[in-house]
């Protein structure tokens, strides 16, 4: 990245004061500009999804959601965000877990801030320059402007969130005036995010968007492998989400990564 580059920026951790003082340091250099700040993963989550900035500073040892949670749902929510873990774990243990997940570097806290910020411009300064034809930032927000409605939550990996789920999906419905779509909205929501937490045992993160004729709902989770449409036994109580979707969706996909998987269905609005 060039020495031109200003990022902007959502900074993540739970102690208030290094959070202050890392985007103090951080501003005065000139290079960036902190948009937003997180005392936990869900917040991280939803700061980022919300401010769509090119650079979030991610503590792992958060509450809610950790940061090894949290790193593959920004990623999957903003897909042109570089994430940069500033951790007091050891390297050796978790570097190669955060960078699997999606991570592009990984700073070591214990430094003073101004210390991190100068670490942080050496790694920003030595990642490749985006191709000129991939996805940036503020294409991507372009992008999310086209959307006539949009909307997002992060769910724990609770048997709870399945109804969490219904419930923030029926809201956004009704508020756009949707309701005609929610019994099949509802349906195949609660099978992808029930899923999900059974199988991935992984927190959720649900975007529903109104995109022209189309309601399009998608789930993203950090377990592994995109599902399969398979025909289930005829005595079995699960594995029929798939079925549902493809018998009454518009149409529907799932995509795997190494930080997780997504699905997604869309129905005629």
């Amino acid at each position: 990245m060039t020495t031109a580059s200003v990022f902007r920026v959502v900074v993540a951790d739970d102690v208030a004061d290094l959070c202050f003082l890392l985007g103090r340091a951080l501003e005065a250099t000139g290079r960036f500009e902190v948009v937003a700040t997180a005392a936990n993963g869900q917040e991280a989550v939803e700061e980022a999804a919300a401010h769509q900035p090119d650079l979030t500073l991610l503590d792992l040892g958060m509450p809610v959601l950790t940061g090894l949670e949290a790193l593959p749902l920004i990623r999957n929510a903003v897909p042109g965000c570089t994430v940069v873990v500033v951790s007091g774990f050891d390297p050796e243990d978790m570097e190669a877990t955060a960078r699997a997940r999606g991570a592009a570097g990984y700073l070591v806290k214990g430094l003073s801030p101004h210390q991190l910020v100068e670490e942080l411009l050496v790694l920003l300064d030595d990642l490749p320059e985006r191709p000129v034809n991939a996805a940036s930032p503020e294409a991507l927000r372009q992008q999310g402007a086209n959307d006539l409605a949009r909307a997002q939550i992060t769910l724990p990996a609770s048997p709870a969130s399945g109804r969490a789920a219904r419930t923030f999906v029926s809201k956004q419905l009704a508020e756009w005036r949707l309701e005609g779509l929610r019994d099949t909205a509802l349906l195949l929501t609660s099978e992808l995010v029930t899923n999900a937490v059974v199988h991935a045992r992984s927190p959720v993160n649900v975007t529903i968007r109104r995109v022209m004729d189309r309601l399009r709902v998608e789930v993203a989770d950090v377990g592994g492998g995109a599902l399969v449409l398979r025909d289930p036994d005829l005595d079995a109580t699960g594995g029929r989400g798939l079925q549902l979707m493809e018998a009454m969706a518009v149409t529907w996909g799932t995509s795997a990564f190494v930080a997780g998987k997504l699905v997604w269905f869309e129905l005629s609005a």
